[in-house]
Formats: structure tokens, C-alpha cells, sequence
């Protein structure tokens, strides 16, 4: 996934208030490639040995925890060592697949309320602020503007994922991407 220590320059071209667009469109976005799916469909794995729809979203939701955690860490400079997160681990202990729908329901909830709490912070920032740096357990020291990079790249990276899924069980949409590259 990364290489430690480095984190491409991919997004350098983009200005924050881009990057901010992509990062909170991504729960609208989410919501909306999910309509028309029954249960079956959001947990069927047509790719072999990856995620369903259902178990992505669900990551999407635990991933942003882990997320606006770092993010609030670098914002204060309370604690700059980031936690390592294992996410198949997570998925695989916490039982993502099994789930039921109204746990998938609370998980989309969850994605949307904390990219619209942490949002505040990216939108409040100076510009002093995105110079702020935290200790990634991969990455090393990541600022607080690269952090809305990868955020922003995770939204999308899993939103073409559900949509590749869509494909694969026959029920496409179209849908554009907001970022056509990847971080990684």
C-alpha cells in the first residue's frame, strides 16, 4: 500500500479547496452509489479475495475514525505518534460481513457525521496550520494538508471500488470520478 516514509506528491497540483470538495462530497457520493441495492447485492464478493460493497462501506465508516483521530492529533499537536491500524484485521474480527442492514445503516451514518465534524477543522485551518505535522506508523511524518489528501483519495479510491463491484453483479451506474489518480 505505501512505501514507508513517502508519500507520492500525486495531489500537489490540487489547491485545499479542491481537496476539500472531494473530502466532503464523499458521504453524498457513497449514499448514492449504494441506492437500488438489495442486502444480496451489497454482500456479494465478485472480486475473489476482496471486499464486498457491504464490507467496504463498513471499512469506509472504521477507517475514518482512525482518520479523524490523526487529523485531530496533527491539529493540536497533542500527540504526533500515530497508532497503527490493521485494517483486515478489523474487518475480519469485527465481522463486517455479518452485519446486519441496520448496522450497514449506522456505518454510512458514522462515515457521514465524522467527515462533517472533521471537515470543520480542514475548513477552519490556516495556513500555518496545514503545515502542522503527526507521525504516520508507515508514512513518518505526514502534515496536516497531506492528510487531507489521503482522506480525500480514500473516499474516492473506495467509491470506484463499489462502482467496479456495481459492474460485476450487473447493476452499473455511471458515475464520475472526482479524482481520477491515485495516492497509491
Amino acid at each position: 500500500m505505501y512505501q514507508t516514509g513517502s508519500l507520492p506528491d500525486t495531489y500537489a497540483k490540487f489547491d485545499n479547496k479542491k481537496l476539500l470538495y472531494v473530502y466532503d462530497a464523499a458521504p453524498r457520493r457513497v449514499r448514492e452509489i449504494l441506492e437500488g441495492l438489495s442486502e444480496k447485492e451489497l454482500k456479494e464478493r465478485p472480486r475473489p479475495g476482496k471486499w464486498s460493497i457491504f464490507e467496504t462501506v463498513v471499512h469506509l465508516a472504521d477507517a475514518e475514525i482512525v482518520g479523524a483521530m490523526r487529523i485531530r492529533q496533527t491539529f493540536t499537536q497533542s500527540d504526533r505518534q500515530f497508532g497503527f491500524y490493521d485494517q483486515e484485521a478489523w474487518a475480519e474480527k469485527l465481522k463486517y460481513q455479518e452485519l446486519n442492514m441496520a448496522a450497514f445503516y449506522y456505518y454510512v451514518k458514522l462515515f457521514e457525521m465524522l467527515r462533517l465534524t472533521t471537515a470543520t477543522i480542514f475548513h477552519n485551518a490556516t495556513s500555518s496550520d496545514w503545515l502542522k505535522t503527526g507521525f504516520h506508523p508507515e508514512l513518518g511524518e505526514v502534515s496536516l494538508r497531506q492528510l487531507l489528501e489521503m482522506y480525500a483519495d480514500h473516499g474516492e479510491r473506495h467509491i470506484q471500488q463499489i462502482l467496479q463491484c456495481r459492474e460485476l453483479i450487473k447493476k452499473p451506474i455511471s458515475f464520475p470520478m472526482l479524482l481520477e489518480e491515485r495516492l497509491y
